[in-house]
């Protein structure tokens, strides 16, 4: 293993309605230093307006960006990754087809590039070129239907997540409180509609991740702060809710939004970022059932954690902050799953991180 990790960073360049201050510049590449999980700025690809949300392609020589915009008129941008020194080189672009596009993932075969548009609940196919640059899409879908909160007034459509087997592909849709599932016809570059499972009303999942064995799920809501637990039938694509927790400590009143969720690489933590209480939820996961247990809540050093990312080596967890323009290290207790922070940098609106092992 090396001592040295890629790190690229996704901000907000220009103000968008959540984000009037924004300050960054483009894509952002530092060094993280594993010995004492400092960040060395190397470059800034810019040149695209607020690269919300990165992805790499499945070879790790191409990453993915989308161009966010509330209104119409956004994109979704490739870029090839230099093999000598991790730096961008731009491929090209295409409309994303949709309002505040806001996720984006390459499926296993390398074959495509799969979006979500959050402001109107719509989804993109795009077929890769043998460069890793893009078609234009092969295919949109837009969900309809609401949900209690005023923020569900339509299909808000905010995560697309592979199966482990990549049979089938889930899409968390926060205005409609349902986790809508599909398959991909990797002929056609078309979703295929599968099943829907339905969360609590006004929960507004997120993000939602895969136990890396594929046995369980875990959708993260937005809007009550809950996790949802389910055990999953890969053969049959079905998702069935076992147990549901919150993100925020008992007695908490303040205002608070989650953001991401992630599983540590050896299977037995799980991390959830809340914004507002501006902290990292620790659990432990049960390995036989996959159910939680809090460990402890770890304020992130900075206001509005937006995303968070673990190290491949299981060492280290970053944590950006939209609006205190900062990205925290901390050292993962391989025992308990705790986190210490051990660095800090100054970052402008950090999004999106991501890494890539030299």
């Amino acid at each position: 293993m090396t001592d040295k990790r890629l790190v690229y960073v996704g901000t907000y360049t220009d103000p968008i309605a959540h984000v009037p201050d924004s300050t960054g510049e483009g894509i952002y590449l530092y060094e993280l230093d594993l010995t004492d999980g400092s960040l060395t700025w190397l470059d800034t690809m810019a040149g695209i307006v607020n690269p919300s949300y990165l992805a790499f392609s499945p070879d790790r020589t191409a990453l993915y960006a989308v161009s966010e915009l509330n209104e119409r008129g956004g994109h979704v941008a490739s870029f090839s990754i230099r093999p000598s020194d991790g730096t961008l080189e731009y491929l090209n672009q295409q409309p994303a087809h949709g309002q505040a596009a806001c996720y984006l993932v390459a499926d296993v075969t390398g074959q495509y590039v799969l979006t979500a548009n959050y402001m109107d609940g719509s989804a993109c196919v795009y077929p890769i070129r043998n460069d890793g640059s893009l078609d234009d899409a092969s295919q949109r879908i837009e969900h309809h239907g609401s949900g209690p909160n005023p923020r569900q007034d339509r299909a808000h459509i905010h995560c697309v997540t592979f199966d482990r087997s990549a049979r089938f592909v889930f899409l968390s849709d926060l205005g409609m409180d349902k986790l809508v599932g599909y398959s991909l016809d990797l002929d056609k570059g078309q979703l295929v509609p599968h099943n829907e499972t339905s969360i609590q009303p006004g929960g507004g999942p997120r993000h939602f991740v895969f136990s890396p064995d594929g046995r369980f799920g875990y959708s993260l809501q937005e809007l009550d702060g809950s996790i949802v637990v389910f055990e999953y039938d890969e053969v049959k694509g079905e998702l069935n809710p076992i147990q549901t927790v919150s993100t925020l400590p008992e007695g908490f009143e303040g205002e608070n939004i989650t953001s991401t969720l992630l599983i540590h690489p050896s299977s037995r933590f799980l991390y959830a970022a809340n914004r507002g209480h501006n902290s990292i939820a620790i659990y432990l996961i049960n390995q036989d059932r996959g159910t939680l247990e809090v460990v402890d809540w770890q304020p992130t050093g900075g206001t509005w954690p937006r995303d968070f990312n673990i190290d491949p080596s299981g060492r280290y967890l970053l944590v950006g902050h939209q609006d205190s323009d900062n990205i925290v290290t901390f050292q993962v207790d391989q025992e308990t799953g705790s986190l210490q922070p051990v660095a800090e940098s100054e970052v402008p609106t950090p999004v999106c991180i991501r890494f890539l092992e030299v």
